[in-house]
């Protein structure tokens, strides 16, 4: 049995849905090639007794998407730490435009140093458009431990972010409060602990908000 009968050629293709189906096996890791793709739903897609399968973190290197929907797909591990969209463009510049050095260093980590010359570093940055252009991601009813990174507040301009009925611990991080467009945040049935951060008050367009059946305070 072909598990993904998908032409993996169809560069225009825009909406993949495989929802509610009898796939076997594992995400292929080909599909990173959909390089028109702005929808990836499999909610459902392995079937009732849809087993156990690794997260496909692929998809973050998927910066046309604007939906990821994984419901119920049998996802286990930890969400991973997905990295910081800002990097250094192969060169730091001195304020007058001498070469400094170059390298594929996250941004994070430059530091601005004073001189007597009072010199600068400047850093040509590139953006994953990811991180602008996701408004949904749903990871609900699967394997999921681990924390919630911390990079999840780089989504500004995600609308639904829902997270329910998996094994995720910790804290829910401050970051999500940078996550101006929120309308529906979903993270109940989960094992959260600690303290509802006051920053979740910046979300001014949060509309429903579930926390129920966890540890929070």
């Amino acid at each position: 049995m072909v598990a993904y009968p998908i032409p993996l050629l169809c560069f225009a293709l825009q909406d993949l849905d495989l929802s509610s189906n009898n796939l076997k096996g594992t995400f292929p890791s080909e599909l990173v090639h959909l390089a028109s793709l702005k929808t990836f739903r499999f909610a459902g897609a392995f079937g009732a007794f849809y087993g156990r399968r690794p997260f496909p973190t692929f998809l973050f290197n998927m910066s046309t998407l604007t939906e990821i929907d994984l419901a119920a797909t049998g996802v286990e591990g930890t969400i991973p730490e997905m990295e910081h969209p800002s990097k250094l463009g192969g060169e730091l510049r001195h304020g007058s435009g001498r070469v400094l050095g170059g390298g594929d260093v996250n941004i994070m980590d430059v530091k601005v140093f004073t001189t007597r010359e009072e010199s600068y570093y400047i850093a040509r940055t590139e953006i994953n458009p990811l991180f602008a252009n996701l408004l949904v991601l749903k990871l609900d009813s699967n394997h999921i431990t681990g924390t919630l990174p911390t990079t999840i507040g780089l989504f500004t301009s995600l609308l639904t972010l829902s997270f329910p009925l998996n094994a995720i611990t910790g804290s829910i991080p401050t970051e999500v409060g940078n996550m101006a467009a929120l309308q529906d945040m979903e993270f109940y049935d989960a094992k959260l602990s600690g303290t509802i951060p006051t920053e979740i008050g910046n979300l001014r367009n949060l509309v429903l908000c579930r926390l129920d059946n966890n540890m929070v305070d």
